[in-house]
């Protein structure tokens, strides 16, 4: 999947890249600010974006219009989870931090089969906004088809 990153910790966002690159997702970003993120959903084609509540001056909440516009689905990956639950019917979900790259790899690799139809439980860690896995299917313009499989379907 191709994964948009809006975290402002370096750190945290490097951790995630490493893990998300490591399970062989491509990575847009990382922004660590909404107006980098608007113009990389403008620039590139996203099937997920990751995006931290709280960006210092910005508000991660603020990029969920881009994302709708451009057909992207958002989960939040943040400190805030109850910020996040008020926003439940605009993001599939959220992971609360402290979180590692390879929960957040998880979580992507989670979704992604979600969107191919599987109907295998979310991490552990991941509250979901009453999305289930058929659900995200069905509400998200992102989930596309694996490269490797679309040929296959038609799409």
């Amino acid at each position: 999947m191709r994964v948009l990153i809006l975290e402002h910790d370096p750190l945290c966002a490097f951790d995630f890249i490493a893990a998300l690159e490591a399970h062989g997702h491509e990575v847009i970003g990382p922004a660590a600010r909404v107006s980098v993120g608007a113009r990389l959903l403008r620039r590139r084609r996203v099937d997920l974006a990751l995006i931290d509540l709280r960006l210092g001056l910005d508000r991660g909440l603020d990029l969920i219009p881009h994302a709708e516009s451009a057909g992207v689905r958002c989960i939040a990956i943040t400190g805030s989870p109850l910020e996040a639950k008020a926003a439940s019917d605009r993001l599939v979900g959220c992971m609360p931090k402290p979180v590692s790259g390879e929960q957040v790899a998880a979580l992507v690799n989670w979704y992604e089969d979600a969107c191919a139809g599987s109907n295998k439980a979310p991490p552990s860690t991941f509250m979901s906004f009453g999305a289930s896995p058929p659900q995200v299917r069905a509400q998200s313009r992102a989930c596309t088809m694996p490269r490797r499989l679309r040929s296959s379907f038609g799409r």
